[in-house]
């Protein structure tokens, strides 16, 4: 191939005298073009990159015919000139930029070689070369990485920079900035990486103004240099659009062709570079792993003829050799670790591990479907070495191995249904079973329509699952819109019964009855969200005779108004949920022919009436047994007689208020009145009761004489009935007022059930209790007084002798603190500690430690 050539293929001895051979097999169409050409040592095979970046191979060990390299994913855009090397560690390609005509790039792609063919992008972070074509690029075995030079860009501005990007840890590009003379910016060099110097070797190009006839290599060892090269003897004429290789057994630079400005080239010219010598050296070696029995291939420097190759401590089997690469089999007995090559000349060690393990198995997919983006745990065995996870068989899906046993895969966008295929470093196994890859919808899914709770009904609320393509790589959902069904011809709502159910099933399809009307309630703002919601209005709430539904739809709007995607149509009722409130300002006059009830009446749009129960005491449980009458009025005159009554108002949708309690001694009803209190030291303990209302829920409100009323806790009524709060947070000789709050539904809060507790009668006495022994040489006490009471407090020691006094005047009752030892501390011993307020003497005994 080449540009304005034919689309034979030729081969050049390299052995004995030069000699060109046409192989008679024409090259795949394009190739009369600026195609890119690598060796492939280990398929032994010459690989080409169209300018479609189509890839086609020639095994040269038998060259047939060319064959196209069918690879997996997107791969690079089309672009002509990119830098292509070959990655030996990994046994890949690697392409770098390219151009013009397609646009001017400086991305990174990967081409696996071993097993089926698939593009990667490789996204270093960080600032990189500027998008360039026609740049020079080379493989730095030593180092493991890429090295480009030279190009030109979009602006028609030449490049004379370095930049280095390491293929074993991709962090990112590295502008080198050699030390020398510079050569001139150029494009459409030809450069071949020197194993022996570590060098970069450039031959020749074009400087945007005239050919250049010169020759340049750049020292890639730290630090890196530029020097221009005189080679004696005859120098090709200048050219450009040449191609150059390295010959290790020759230890020659080859450089074929180019264009002058006028004439195309076809003469081969040799370099003759420093031959290999000293002992062998080892770049890598690929596969990185395998199994006993399989073959690998050793990369390096000066391997021919090799004494013993050694794979993970066992002596393999060499297959071939040469100067750049051994061919050996993987021994029985071989373990995960070094290979070794050993010459005449010396032994070298490769820095990394062979892996020897088993082939991959997989046994199970969970879920065994799923849609792109969704996460498939992949188990099976000898998985801990994936380094390529493929779901159909044509992509590469991102994963992370969990253990040897579990994989946790990404399904990617491209995956298709089919088994599901693993490579690990050891080899490629696929799935016995088919992984379903479910499409991807653009109708949203309308999961349910439920009532809204805790509500006075009228409201649905409607969930639904994103369209598949409300995703940031679709970008085409802008909003979704709510559709409710019109009633239908002669009907409130849709009734729940089979029929119903089915025709509301099929509504909003293409085929949709014309008698069927929509209307819209809402648009929704597409925001790649996963699932929406919308609490709709229905047409009716639902009652004790039946739950009439009422049907929606969703769909999903585009910016063009011919293309929106409907959801299937689904139906639900609303449920009023809240209790109409409770009756107030209920009153029973018992005469002696009737008791006559009378009461306020609520102001409630869906209030039914009231219900009025009789029992014969105030514990008594309003149930249908009792049931005196349901009744819209708010006066009943019932039967004379003691009886205990409780009312309760109800809505149309069933639900009852909370009951009012009325009694013969309490005539005048509440939801709560107070019932019985206990006043203890340091206990105010208050009783309501709350007559036929179990569970009702009360704040606890409480004052004093000079203070307003605080919040101070929340009550909940016994299964009896009983709300009893106990206030610890009181002083003995205050005063304190309690009451209740209750919230009616959609009212404010109600106070009921007000009283007052004295305060506690103080008598003098020991208050809490005494610490015995006391530590450090001091005594506390503390002691309750009664106001206006003067008390005396003495401290003795065994012999009788006062130790210390104090006195404690006569103020307002309540607790006073005494502390002995204060100013100088108690020796350890045994104390009487006597408290006198007139005719009261008590005395205690403490022990006092130091």
């Amino acid at each position: 191939g080449g540009e304005y050539a034919d689309l034979g293929t030729w081969a050049l001895s390299l052995v004995g005298p030069a000699e060109w051979t046409n192989l008679n097999m024409t090259a795949p169409a394009g190739s009369a073009d600026g195609v890119q050409a690598v060796y492939d040592p280990v398929g032994r095979r010459m690989v080409l990159v169209m300018p479609d970046c189509a890839v086609w191979a020639l095994d040269l060990a038998n060259p047939a015919a060319w064959q196209l390299l069918i690879a997996a994913g997107t791969g690079p855009a089309p672009r002509r000139y990119p830098v292509v090397v070959h990655d030996a560690a990994r046994n890949r390609l690697i392409l770098f930029g390219g151009g013009p005509d397609t646009g001017f790039w400086s991305d990174v792609w990967a081409l696996n070689l071993s097993g089926a063919p698939a593009w990667q992008q490789l996204t270093p972070p960080g600032i990189g070369p500027a998008p360039r074509w026609a740049a020079v690029g080379v493989y730095d075995a030593g180092s493991d990485r890429l090295v480009i030079f030279s190009g030109s860009t979009q602006s028609g501005g030449l490049k004379n920079d370095v930049w280095a990007l390491s293929l074993a840890n991709p962090v990112g590009w590295v502008e080198l900035h050699p030390a020398g003379p510079l050569p001139q910016a150029r494009f459409l060099s030809a450069a071949i990486f020197d194993p022996v110097t570590s060098e970069l070797v450039m031959f020749d190009g074009h400087n945007g103004s005239v050919g250049l006839s010169d020759l340049w290599t750049l020292d890639l060892a730290s630090p890196t240099s530029w020097s221009q090269v005189i080679p004696s003897g005859p120098v090709p004429p200048l050219r450009w659009s040449h191609r150059a290789v390295y010959h290790q057994a020759s230890a020659s630079m080859i450089t074929y062709g180019g264009w002058n400005g006028t004439i195309f080239r076809d003469d081969v010219w040799f370099l003759s570079r420093p031959a290999p010598g000293g002992p062998p050296r080892v770049f890598g070696f690929t596969p990185a792993g395998g199994m006993v029995g399989d073959e690998v291939t050793i990369l390096g420097l000066s391997l021919e003829n090799p004494l013993e190759v050694t794979i993970g401590g066992a002596v393999a089997q060499v297959v071939s050799s040469s100067s750049s690469s051994i061919h050996a089999i993987v021994p029985a007995g071989a373990v995960t670790g070094p290979i070794s090559v050993t010459t005449a000349a010396g032994t070298a060690v490769s820095s990394g591990e062979y892996f020897v393990g088993d082939a991959p198995i997989i046994e199970q997919a969970l879920p065994d479907s799923g849609r792109a983006g969704e996460t498939i745990e992949i188990r099976g065995r000898a998985l801990a070495t994936t380094n390529r996870i493929s779901f159909g068989g044509t992509t590469a899906a991102p994963f992370t191995v969990l253990s040897d046993t579990s994989i946790a895969a990404t399904l990617d966008t491209l995956a298709t249904t089919g088994p599901i295929h693993v490579t690990t470093l050891v080899g490629s196994s696929q799935s016995a079973f088919t992984f379903q890859v479910i499409l991807d919808d653009p109708r949203p899914r309308l999961l349910s329509v439920r009532d809204v709770e805790n509500d006075q009904g009228g409201r649905v609320m409607l969930r639904w699952r994103a369209s598949d393509f409300d995703k940031f790589r679709y970008r085409s959902i802008t909003r979704y819109r709510v559709w409710r069904r019109a009633p239908l011809s002669g009907l409130t709502a849709d009734v729940a019964t089979s029929n119903g159910w089915s025709s509301s099933r099929a509504l909003g399809q293409a085929a949709a009855d014309p008698g069927v009307f929509w209307e819209s309630l809402a648009e929704l703002p597409a925001a790649f969200l996963s699932g929406y919601a919308y609490a709709a209005a229905t047409l009716q709430d639902s009652t004790d005779i039946g739950n009439p539904y009422t049907a929606y739809f969703v769909q999903a709007l585009t910016n063009d108004v011919f293309k929106f995607y409907n959801s299937s149509p689904d139906s639900g009722y609303s449920v009023d949920n809240l209790a109409p409130p409770t009756p107030t300002q209920v009153a029973v006059l018992y005469g002696p022919s009737a008791n006559t009830l009378h009461w306020r009446g609520r102001n409630v749009a869906d209030l039914r009436g009231y219900r009025i129960h009789r029992g014969a005491d105030a514990f008594f449980v309003p149930t249908s047994a009792n049931l005196v009458v349901t009744t819209s009025d708010t006066s009943y005159a019932d039967i004379a007689g003691s009886h205990f009554y409780k009312l309760a108002a109800l809505d149309l949708h069933g639900n009852v208020s909370r009951y009012i309690a009325i009694s013969p001694d309490r005539p005048v009803a509440t939801l709560a009145t107070f019932f019985r209190s206990l006043r203890e030291h340091g206990l105010a303990r208050v009783i309501w009761f709350s007559g036929g209302n179990p569970n009702l829920a009360a704040r606890v409100y409480r004052c004093t004489e000079s203070t307003d009323w605080v919040f101070v806790g929340d009550l909940l009524a016994d299964g009896n009935g009983y709300l009893t709060y106990d206030d610890r947070a009181v002083l003995d000789a205050s005063r304190y007022g309690y009451r209740l709050g209750i919230v009616e539904p959609e009212e404010s809060e109600n106070f009921l059930g007000e009283t007052w507790l004295d305060p506690l009668a103080v008598e003098f006495a020991f208050a809490g209790r005494l610490v015995n022994p006391s530590v450090g040489g001091r005594v506390a006490c503390t002691l309750a007084i009664p106001a206006s009471v003067r008390a005396e407090v003495r401290l003795f020691d065994i012999t009788g002798r006062e130790v210390e006094r104090q006195v404690l005047e006569a103020g307002n009752a309540g607790e006073r603190s005494v502390r002995f030892g204060e100013a100088r501390r108690l020796r350890a011993g045994v104390y009487l500690l006597r408290a006198a307020s007139g005719a009261v003497v008590m005395t205690r005994r403490v022990v006092v430690l130091d």
